[in-house]
């Protein structure tokens, strides 16, 4: 055996695996260049520099950039995964939740010991401002009579904590000062909201004003309304009720615009910011309108009528929301019949006739038809503007079936038809096995096109009460639509006042 065969020979680096802690561990290979590079990538931010300032070639200056904007992207992306896991985690937040809420009262004697209480436990930014929200809302009452009485209770933090009641200004003060007792960055923003006492026939800087927040968070930040997510006033007892909603934790600035208009624009964190009157003219969705993840089409208030009286209203549900509608006028509830809906494709689209020119409220109302113990809650509301009346008498009758996606009615549309008069009837039911015309005690089956419209030409209506069109699924048979039908001396007039979505 050789002499140099017995010294321990230094363990070679794994090439393979250049950023290992066994390559690291092992002296320089002779592409340290290319090593630098890929290690630079995922750096922190102080570790990288441009090369430029060493003495190297062009080529790996122009890598070496590249090193930097590659970097920052990774970054940016581990931040927004972060901030995804704050929202999506349930567990998590249920845990910082708990925490907050069964705070012990020794630790809120000042704002500096509630806030070391509240987020010690946590390192991610975006937990400990979650520990504060929660705390506030929990413990924090809005002061019903003082805003009744138009008198301001002591909005300040110190005076928030104390006496555990406030109006917005001071809920919003108090978050930022724990907030930054916490080491977090957090701003009080002032501005206009469309609450209780918004009028839309008013200039915005006649409105009364609001207050709340926006925190940074693992390098993004987030919009808090944090009065409206501890509960809401009932008017009539003059009192809050507490009751917390988490729509308004890291609420989308998309939707935060519906309802908070900031003083200061660039705080809309929109990358188009809306105008005053945008915002006054801008349709105002409920909570449960997000819940349901329902998108807005048409985004003004208003809504003017077509050449023909009549008006159209879009929006956008998921496959799963069934939506019935409810018109008004003069705060009277109309007939069903002056509404319809349509759903072909994923827009919903809801027609309105008028019988005079004036303003309607047109009230649309929405269901989680997945879930049996839900019920329709209202969505959004809407003003039709109408300038005549409408062509059309009226619209058929519909049972909540038809609220649901796939059923679209071409013709005919009006809700009276003529006896004796010829008709063709073009409906569009998806997953519909058949679809039946029911004409007193005739049945007339529509045959299915190849467009997956069902139609049916030449239909002669007999004297009858009415007709109901019925389709046949897997599940069963269920009806869909009901028409009037005109008595042979006189036009049968809808006496019945029925409910939205409904069959009388």
């Amino acid at each position: 055996m050789r002499i140099r065969d017995r010294i321990p020979q230094r363990r070679q680096p794994d090439r393979r695996y250049p950023c290992s802690r066994r390559a690291r561990s092992c002296p320089p290979p002779p592409w340290q260049p290319m090593k630098t590079l890929w290690r630079g990538v995922f750096a922190k931010p102080n570790m990288v520099s441009y090369h430029e300032q060493q003495q190297t070639t062009t080529n790996f200056v122009t890598l070496s950039r590249a090193v930097c904007l590659i970097q920052r992207l990774v970054r940016n992306y581990r931040a927004r995964k972060k901030a995804e896991r704050i929202k999506n985690t349930p567990k998590e937040l249920q845990d910082v939740d708990m925490h907050a809420i069964n705070c012990p009262e020794e630790h809120t004697g000042s704002v500096e010991k509630l806030a070391v209480y509240l987020t010690k436990p946590f390192r991610d930014e975006g937990h400990k401002a979650r520990a504060i929200y929660r705390w506030i809302t929990e413990h924090i009452s809005y002061a019903v009579a003082d805003f009744l009485a138009m008198r301001y209770p002591d909005v300040t933090a110190e005076g928030t904590l104390k006496n555990r009641t406030s109006v917005c200004a001071g809920y919003a003060n108090l978050f930022k000062s724990l907030c930054e007792a916490a080491g977090l960055k957090a701003v009080y923003i002032s501005g206009y909201c469309k609450g209780h006492q918004f009028n839309k026939n008013l200039p915005l800087d006649q409105q009364m004003r609001h207050a709340w927040n926006a925190f940074k968070a693992n390098g993004h930040w987030y919009l808090l309304e944090i009065t409206w997510a501890a509960g809401f006033m009932d008017l009539d007892r003059q009192l809050f009720v507490r009751q917390h909603s988490d729509f308004y934790w890291l609420t989308p600035p998309g939707e935060y615009i519906d309802g908070h208009y900031p003083e200061n624009k660039s705080w809309q964190l929109l990358a188009h910011p809306l105008t005053d009157d945008e915002f006054v003219n801008r349709a105002f969705p409920t909570t449960r309108f997000y819940e349901l993840n329902v998108k807005l089409i048409d985004v003004t208030e208003t809504i003017n009528d077509d050449v023909d009286g009549d008006a159209k209203v879009r929006i956008l549900p998921p496959t799963h929301v069934g939506i019935i509608t409810k018109l008004l006028r003069n705060d009277r509830q109309m007939a069903s019949s002056y509404t319809f809906i349509g759903r072909k494709s994923k827009i919903a689209t809801i027609f309105v006739k008028t019988y005079d020119p004036g303003e309607y409220v047109l009230k649309i109302y929405g269901k989680d038809m997945d879930d049996k113990k839900s019920k329709y809650d209202l969505l959004i509301t809407y003003l039709i503007n109408s300038s005549k009346p409408s062509k059309i008498q009226s619209y058929p009758f519909f049972w909540s079936e038809w609220g649901m996606p796939g059923h679209h009615l071409y013709s005919p549309i009006q809700g009276l038809l003529c006896i004796g008069k010829v008709y063709t009837f073009k409906i569009f039911v998806a997953e519909a096995t058949k679809v039946m015309l029911v004409m007193g005690k005739t049945n007339i089956a529509l045959e299915k096109q190849s467009d997956g419209n069902w139609l049916k030409e030449n239909v002669q209506i007999e004297e009858c009460n009415e007709i109901k069109i019925a389709a046949v699924y897997t599940k069963g048979a269920k009806g869909l639509l009901r028409f009037e039908v005109e008595d042979k001396k006189k036009i049968k007039l809808i006496k019945k006042t029925h409910k939205p979505g409904q069959m009388g």
